[in-house]
């Protein structure tokens, strides 16, 4: 496999952004997001059984193991009795790639936001967040690039395969969404319920939201998503986090106890505006995660690279895993209980090719 290093100022179909724009991306926004896709899967498995289903806006795409960036490890003993037990945990846990654009529309634009959802039948669910500046292999450009940029050059497919690729995983769905449905998404289930002191009145109120006092108080999508970006009055980046745990949090614990007309009501409103690999016939599938869900507390959160440096290679900004090898290795150890995992051949050949590049090792 030989490799190229991607330059910024080749990429024109991707959208670019400056430093400042990347700054003020919103965590915030993110956290939405990801809350967005658990509540897909509670609507679609609540909704199954009913004869007046929502549009799904599903996409198609080839779906063999080659198309899909997923790879036989011959790196693995499969007679090892730790490797078999390995193997086995795998099968009790269902992934999907959650993806959030930057921008409306699914057209020209990068992932913000890539998360693993995983939920096991006996361990309950994690996220597992890929920053989007990571310097990663691209195997629709055949280059090393930043992960966001994939979207722009295949949308959710080409990201797809190259998290299998880059990863050694066996992602076979995704869901992807804009922020179209965000506020729409808070303002179906009630609003949130926060307490809101005098700093962040003050910041919510310079961000063009105003609120009549502070206290406890119920905010709309709209209010929501402004009072878990404000910062900088406000506890800056720890403020800005707690809010948005105390908000999905919140929400969380409210779709599970939605009744079904409040399921079916957030399904007929939201899921039009997704893409996913999911259709109706995938109903099985939902319904099994679906029950899985209401069953569990709160979820994991890991964020990859766990190791990284960060630099300015070339002239542009990444996030380098060190190395990408031993990042893996603990990938699949916090995703399958497994401490001695070998990353395949094609794990070792971009972590080579990452650290040549780099210089970082």
């Amino acid at each position: 496999m030989s490799y190229r290093i991607s330059n910024e100022q080749e990429t024109r179909r991707s959208p670019k952004k400056s430093m400042r724009d990347r700054k003020k991306t919103s965590k915030a926004r993110r956290v939405f997001q990801v809350f967005f896709t658990l509540i897909l899967v509670f609507a679609v498995g609540a909704v199954a059984a009913s004869n007046f289903l929502p549009t799904l806006q599903r996409v198609e795409y080839a779906k063999d193991d080659e198309s899909l960036g997923i790879q036989e490890n011959t790196n693995l003993n499969v007679e090892n009795e730790e490797v078999k037990t390995y193997l086995e945990e795998k099968e009790k846990v269902e992934n999907i790639l959650l993806i959030g654009v930057d921008g409306e529309g699914y057209t020209g634009v990068r992932s913000d936001v890539m998360m693993i959802l995983s939920i096991s039948e006996t361990r309950g669910m994690s996220l597992t967040s890929i920053q989007r500046d990571t310097l990663l292999y691209n195997p629709t450009t055949d280059a090393l690039d930043k992960m966001g940029h994939n979207f722009a050059y295949g949308s959710a497919a080409a990201t797809l395969k190259a998290i299998n690729m880059n990863l050694d995983l066996d992602i076979r769905d995704f869901v992807a969404f804009d922020f179209n449905a965000l506020k729409l998404l808070v303002d179906v289930i009630g609003g949130v319920e926060v307490d809101v002191d005098q700093a962040e009145l003050k910041d919510m109120a310079v961000s063009g939201v105003t609120l009549r006092s502070t206290g406890v108080q119920k905010l709309n999508g709209e209010e929501a998503l402004i009072y878990a970006r404000v910062r900088y009055n406000s506890g800056g980046d720890t403020g800005r986090n707690a809010r948005q745990r105390e908000i999905l949090k919140y929400v969380f614990k409210e779709a599970k106890s939605l009744s079904y007309g409040q399921l079916y009501e957030m399904a007929m409103k939201v899921l039009p505006a997704v893409q996913t690999s999911y259709g109706y016939s995938d109903v099985p599938v939902m319904l099994k995660m679906y029950q899985g869900m209401k069953g569990s507390g709160d979820f994991e959160e890991y964020s990859f690279p766990f190791d990284q440096k960060e630099g300015t290679l070339k002239g542009t900004y990444y996030a380098v895993p060190n190395t990408l090898s031993s990042n893996v290795v603990k990938l699949h150890n916090q995703l399958f209980q497994f401490d001695d995992y070998s990353p395949s051949d094609t794990v070792e050949g971009i972590n080579r090719k990452i650290g040549n590049f780099s210089g970082f090792y």
